[in-house]
């Protein structure tokens, strides 16, 4: 199982990486994971794909970058040149962010943030170059038209540079593509069956990141959430990411950033963890946190995550690690700095001592009354009926 992982918003944050989980460990309880494309300034993957051809195996990673390819998973990387087979240019040039790549039917589709898209024949690695013209009359010199149209405003909902999926049902395949609104058009999503003859607009006002497909379900993974249809995009339904048996969630607020199917299992990348379900109501929800020592002294069994926090961007809800000397019922409390009650997040819920609790029990960033918090300097406290007392600071971004 690979997954990209991506980092927003921080220069102080961790390089992304592309990861690797070897399940052959699982079995031991041991989950490690291969980390490649690490470096500075920081790669961001943005979607990945597979292709076989006879028994190599390719691996593509797109990224801010470019598009890098591997045949050893891993090992070594090549970076993709797009030059156009008709013309011997570049029109996509050298290290420009490539957002979506997808393979199929023989051909491996890539989409570029800037320079429009390319479709590679794979058996012989030539690209074939399409960018945006919005003249109907101009074509190039083997009489491609460049035109991307829907019958009812002559153009695809915007640009097509936010993501790109293939769905094969029966004997179709159809194209879907995520639009953005400059210069033109408007976020949403655009589907043809036809090679681009005639458009469908879909999910109007969704900004899509990645699609993915299981038969005639299609799944978008999208800034406002994760969303499902089994009528090619008739309607949809949003999905809870939720784990029935611990309580875990995903903040229904943040970024879905990926999707795909592996075996039958969905996988989604958000910006508050990773998760996998095989039927999109139970979850397995996969994050990672600084363990809690219980030997520690008392200031130093717990801490909240992300630091600072902020209730005004999709980055989740925070979330309260710690471990207990002495367990029982157990209340978290949230104080403002002049020592007002601000919220009480739990109140009598039991924690076992000795176990890590990392993310069950999450704050809003909303006071008693529900209205979000101003900014500032804020404390919590953990009580336990045992007699364990442990509190810290932490700042509230606006």
């Amino acid at each position: 199982i690979v997954c990209s992982v991506v980092s927003l918003g921080s220069d102080s944050a961790s390089p992304a990486a592309v990861m690797k989980w070897l399940p052959e460990l699982a079995g031991q309880g041991v989950l490690p994971w291969e980390f490649h494309l690490n470096s500075d300034p920081a790669l961001i993957p943005t979607d990945i794909e597979f292709f076989q051809l006879a028994s190599t195996v390719t691996l593509l990673v797109a990224n801010n970058f470019g598009l890098f390819s591997s045949r050893d998973f891993g090992a070594i990387w090549d970076l993709a040149r797009f030059q156009d087979i008709v013309t011997g240019t570049y029109p996509i040039p050298d290290g420009a962010a490539i957002l979506s790549v997808e393979s199929g039917g023989g051909y491996l589709h890539a989409g570029s943030a800037a320079y429009g898209g390319a479709r590679m024949y794979i058996p012989i690695s030539i690209w074939f170059i399409f960018q945006a013209q919005l003249d109907p009359m101009q074509y190039d010199l083997v009489g491609r038209s460049y035109l991307l149209s829907e019958p009812e405003t002559g153009q695809i909902g915007g640009n097509w540079n936010r993501a790109l999926g293939l769905q094969r049902t029966g004997d179709s395949t159809i194209i879907w593509v995520g639009t953005t609104p400059v210069p033109y058009g408007r976020y949403g999503v655009s589907i043809t069956s036809d090679r681009g003859q005639t458009w469908r607009e879909v999910a109007e006002g969704l900004e899509v990141w990645n699609f993915a497909f299981n038969g005639d379900s299609v799944y978008l993974a999208a800034k406002q959430g994760l969303f499902f249809s089994t009528d090619f995009g008739e309607n949809w339904e949003q999905l809870t990411i939720q784990d029935p048996t611990s309580g875990r969630s995903i903040d229904p607020n943040v970024w879905v950033l990926s999707a795909r199917v592996v075996e039958g299992e969905l996988w989604v990348g958000t910006n508050d963890g990773l998760a996998r379900s095989s039927d999109g109501i139970a979850w397995e929800i996969f994050r990672s946190f600084y363990p809690v020592d219980e030997s520690l002294p008392t200031e130093d069994r717990s801490y909240v995550s992300p630091v600072p926090f902020s209730p005004y961007f999709a980055e989740g809800n925070l979330k309260f690690h710690y471990m207990l000397q002495q367990g029982g019922e157990t209340k978290i409390t949230i104080y403002d700095f002049a020592n007002n009650l601000v919220s009480v997040i739990v109140d009598g819920e039991m924690r076992e001592a000795g176990q890590q609790y990392d993310d069950l029990d999450t704050w809003d960033g909303r006071n008693q009354r529900g209205d979000i918090v101003a900014g500032g300097v804020y404390i919590y406290l953990i009580e336990s009926s045992g007699g364990d007392e442990l509190w810290g600071k932490f700042m509230v971004l606006p």
